[in-house]
């Protein structure tokens, strides 16, 4: 993901694949069967760092949720295209 942020809490179910969550200038290494809570309007991002694909299910605490880049500028959403 590109950095971002929202006002809701985010729930990341990763299935498979490894990355790294950074948020608050730190990198969390992750695997598969891994869950990572993201708390609202922190800036943060999700790094595929293996050798395949990730795939990962995100839930959101509220909906619609707006999501801003770390300048404060809307971020589109690839299902609100």
């Amino acid at each position: 993901t590109p950095p971002h942020r929202h006002d809701c809490e985010e729930v990341v179910v990763v299935q498979s694949g490894s990355g790294e969550l950074l948020i608050d200038g730190t990198a969390h290494r992750f695997g598969p069967d891994s869950t990572l809570v993201i708390p609202p309007n922190v800036d943060h991002q999700i790094v595929n760092t293996g050798s395949t694909a990730m795939t990962m299910l995100a839930v959101f605490s509220m909906s619609p949720v707006a999501v801003f880049l770390p300048d404060g500028q809307p971020l589109s959403l690839p299902w609100n295209s």
